[in-house]
């Protein structure tokens, strides 16, 4: 299932927006000034679809409607507010909210409030163990570290919910067709705090010292470590095929066919492009290329043994592609952008990257705009998978004005890779360029388009 368009009403009492989707180019820009609320749509669109459901309770709205491809609907209708006890100094407003699916002209509604279940039940030390930067200062107030606010509950959910171990994502009561419309639709939201990631205790990678950490240090880590998984798999492959060969080999023997010379030459040449690449990638080591190039005549027996041993090779190569061309369009970027810098991936530090001299340099020694392209680039190929809706909140921070221009394109080679969706929320009138067929203006109150300058 795929969402074709999203709208809210009132939203906090002023703003009617409506943003249909483009399902064929796969990219839609929301463009507005500050203070419109582009990225509150983001988060509800993420909420509704892998989050929180606390993020509608936590923004003024009338309703939102989120709509299928399939002409069926959802609807969340915001109940009159009440008020709370006091925080601080002043009075917290408490929303309600209720639910509506909308198909086939039948109506299902549910209400968490009216079932007396919350949607999320997760216990306050669970936060304070997986993601140490953030302290509970009170029963209803919370300190991030990392990003120096005071928030409240809700919001610590909403903005933590993807850095939870799986076992503490246990959510309360809800009908079966709700969950299994939230599970429908793959959902990330990148939001503009890129630059530090979450400590994530639960990985393979994690650190030993408490703390928020560099987002591109992390992503160096995890590729790292993807790229090592990578190839325990391969040769849990290539024992396989090892096992097989003879066996498959002599059947080929007994086979009166065998391939012609010059397609046998053509294959071995293409295995050693294909081998120099994945090399080039760091997927194989130089000396793993063991380079085929025979220079006699081949006799009807060695064709065989050659055609069984191509057939292998491409399969054991083959295993590495999806990677290989995430690895070669990442640096490929990359190097497209950084000045007087090269960036290369290895199985070893992961992301090497170097200086005009040679030098290495680590990933944090990079500029902020350099560490946010690298941090996107990386969160849109590596860490999002087919299918999924992608929603970028500002793609445009510390980026140079030519880098803004360039990220629709590279964006879209992206997806033609990936074959992700992507919704933008954006101020900038560089990264949408020439691309006004894509983009939405979300219009001010009584529907004037309102000056961004």
């Amino acid at each position: 299932m795929r969402l074709k368009g999203f709208s809210v009403e009132k939203l906090f009492g002023l703003f009617d927006h409506n943003v249909p989707f483009n399902l064929d180019e796969r990219v839609t820009i929301i463009h507005a000034p500050n203070g419109f609320g582009k990225t509150v749509l983001l988060k509800m669109i993420a909420g509704m679809f892998g989050g929180s459901l606390n993020v509608f309770r936590a923004y003024e709205f009338s309703s939102v409607a989120f709509f299928f491809e399939d002409g069926s609907r959802l609807e969340v209708s915001q109940g009159a507010s009440q008020q709370e006890l006091p925080i601080t100094k002043g009075r917290r407003e408490s929303r309600s909210y209720q639910i509506d699916y909308v198909s086939n002209g039948e109506r299902q509604s549910w209400n968490p409030d009216e079932r007396g279940s919350a949607e999320v039940t997760i216990s306050p030390g669970v936060f304070e163990r997986v993601v140490p930067h953030v302290h509970r200062l009170s029963s209803r107030q919370w300190q991030d570290r990392a990003r120096g606010d005071i928030v409240s509950y809700s919001e610590i959910v909403d903005r933590y919910w993807d850095s939870l171990p799986p076992s503490a994502r246990r959510r309360g009561h809800q009908p079966p067709w709700l969950e299994g419309i939230r599970g429908s639709i793959h959902c990330r939201l990148i939001e503009t705090q890129r630059l530090v990631a979450p400590d994530r205790r639960d990985t393979p990678f994690a650190r030993e010292e408490e703390g928020p950490i560099p987002a591109v240090k992390a992503y160096t880590n995890e590729l790292s470590f993807s790229i090592g998984k990578l190839l325990a798999e391969s040769a849990t492959l290539a024992q396989t095929l090892d096992q097989t060969f003879p066996n498959r080999l002599l059947e080929r023997m007994h086979d009166p066919d065998a391939p012609s010379e010059e397609s046998l030459r053509t294959k071995l040449a293409d295995l050693e492009k294909r081998r120099s690449r994945l090399a080039k990638a760091g997927l194989l080591n130089k000396s793993d290329e063991g380079a085929i190039s025979p220079t006699v005549k081949l006799d009807v027996n060695t064709r065989k043994i050659l055609a069984e041993y191509v057939h292998d090779t491409s399969s054991k190569l083959d295993f590495y592609t999806p990677m290989l061309r995430k690895l070669e369009l990442f640096t490929d970027i990359l190097n497209a952008r950084y000045k007087f810098k090269t960036v290369r991936t290895s199985r070893s530090a992961g992301v090497d990257i170097k200086d005009h001299r040679g030098q290495p340099l680590t990933p944090e020694s990079l500029s902020s705009g350099e560490q946010h392209e690298l941090i996107l680039i990386y969160d849109l190929l590596f860490k999002t998978n087919t299918n999924t809706l992608i929603l970028i909140d500002e793609p445009e921070i510390s980026l140079h004005v030519a880098w803004q221009k360039r990220f629709i394109p590279d964006l879209q080679r992206i997806i033609e890779l990936t074959e992700v969706d992507a919704v933008l929320a954006t101020h900038s009138a560089q990264i949408i360029g020439s691309y006004l067929d894509l983009t939405v203006q979300l219009q001010g109150p009584d529907g004037e388009v309102l000056d961004s300058q």
